[in-house]
């Protein structure tokens, strides 16, 4: 207090109180000063959006304009100067950064400088969507194989075990050293030839016959596959993901049990890895036991890993029909988990990643499409599963054990899991 003299900003929230969760730094430039103001602590929640109203007070008589760093717009801001002071309010939410840059009163605007756009009083009404709702994936849906019977050369299959585990259990019978997560990059070691070969056998169930399924595996081209008895010609079909999983194509899958064998290398240097079943197919997972049956057709907004798509870490489209007289249309996500997501309609698009996570859009009267596009992360398909402990990822987080290792697997929730809130905004 008795330095408030000397005071260049003061930030407060709506109770009047100083802020304890933000951060700022001022820097003279020339005639004018660039003011940042950033959070800097995470917020209590990520799923509730919590609108903070400030009262920037900065010392001196300013014009103020805002730098918008993700539109990249710079817009007037409206501030009240008295006394020797300017005062901005304004608000923010849970990652909002403010970037003003201040230059003296009667001075000009900087350049690129937008004009205000005027308040409009507009009516808004919510929008009923339906529960459930037509869908698009951008890649085939996927069922991980990561657990199979193994055996080394001709002996006969092992019990079920996760594969790098197997891997592991074999090598300490050939005396070779383990794989971990502290070995040396494979270009630095001598490379020796592979004397034997590891077999996996994994037993896949449809409830349907399953046409054009794919196998995505690294080191395809020195693998033999074999499919319920028939061993399968290697083609390769492009890459999932990574360029070293290639595709193989498979004869359609039967109802009932299938088996997929897998005859591989096994060395000092080889690798063997997770594969992945592909395909249209929807996976319904218990416990250790994954069974494919047929894709739904809609699916409500809700953790996708319960669908039918508990590996799946593609682009996963909603497709929203509406059916208004026109407006601005807003859109809202209150929960998701996903990297970010994009609102579509008629070829105008935002994003959404941010609070309050919404977007607004022109809507034309009539029936509409509204697509909601989520980018879903690759976690389920290629994350340490099997660990019950939540730690930084490194690849010791893939070969836990005791009691920080589980056989069942421990999906992430993915997907818009709320049902969106549209509304339309009328003059």
């Amino acid at each position: 207090q008795a330095l408030e003299g000397a005071r260049v900003i003061s930030i407060k929230d709506q109770t009047g109180k100083r802020t304890s969760n933000l951060l700022h730094q001022i820097r003279n430039d020339g005639d004018g000063t660039w003011v940042f103001i950033a959070h800097g602590v995470e917020p209590y929640s990520k799923d509730i959006s919590t609108a903070q109203h400030l009262r920037i007070k900065i010392k001196g008589e300013w014009n103020v304009t805002l730098y918008d760093t993700l539109s990249g717009k710079i817009l007037p801001v409206s501030a009240t100067v008295k006394n020797g002071s300017t005062e901005i309010r304004t608000t923010v939410y849970d990652y909002d950064s403010l970037l003003y840059r201040l230059t003296p009163v009667g001075a000009p605007l900087p350049e690129g400088v937008e004009a205000a756009s005027e308040a409009q009083h507009l009516s808004t009404v919510a929008v009923a969507l339906p529960e459930s709702v037509a869908y698009t994936l951008s890649e085939p849906n996927v069922c991980l194989l990561d657990q199979a019977e193994f055996a080394l050369d001709d002996e006969p299959y092992r019990p079920m075990e996760e594969i790098l585990r197997a891997d592991n259990e074999i090598r300490k019978d050939l005396g070779y050293p383990k794989r971990g997560g502290h070995v040396a990059q494979p270009w630095s070691v001598k490379q020796e030839p592979a004397e034997h070969t590891i077999r996996l056998r994994f037993r896949v169930d449809c409830t349907f016959r399953c046409r054009v399924p794919y196998l995505a595996l690294e080191d395809a081209d020195r693998s033999t596959i074999i499919l319920n008895g028939k061993k399968i010609h290697f083609t390769d079909c492009g890459y999932y993901v990574d360029k070293s999983i290639r595709k193989v194509l498979l004869p359609a899958l039967a109802k009932g049990e299938n088996i997929i064998e897998v005859i591989q290398p096994m060395g000092k240097n080889t690798n063997t890895e997770w594969m992945y079943l592909l395909g249209n197919f929807a996976v319904h997972n218990e416990g250790r036991r994954n069974t494919l049956s047929p894709l739904p057709e809609t699916i409500p907004f809700d953790d996708i890993t319960r669908q039918g798509f508990p590996f799946y870490s593609g682009v996963l489209t909603y497709h929203v029909p509406v059916e208004t007289e026109g407006g601005e249309l807003s859109v809202r996500l209150p929960r998701f988990r996903t990297t970010v997501n994009e609102i579509s309609v008629n070829g105008a698009k935002e994003t959404v990643a941010y609070p309050p996570y919404t977007a607004k859009l022109p809507l034309p009267a009539g029936k509409q499409t509204v697509d909601l596009v989520a980018y879903i992360p690759r976690t389920n398909g290629f994350a340490p599963l099997h660990t019950v402990v939540d730690e930084y990822q490194s690849p010791a987080m893939w070969r836990q054990t005791g009691d920080r290792w589980i056989y069942n697997y421990r999906f992430y929730p993915e997907g818009i899991i709320s049902a969106p809130e549209f509304k339309i905004s009328k003059k």
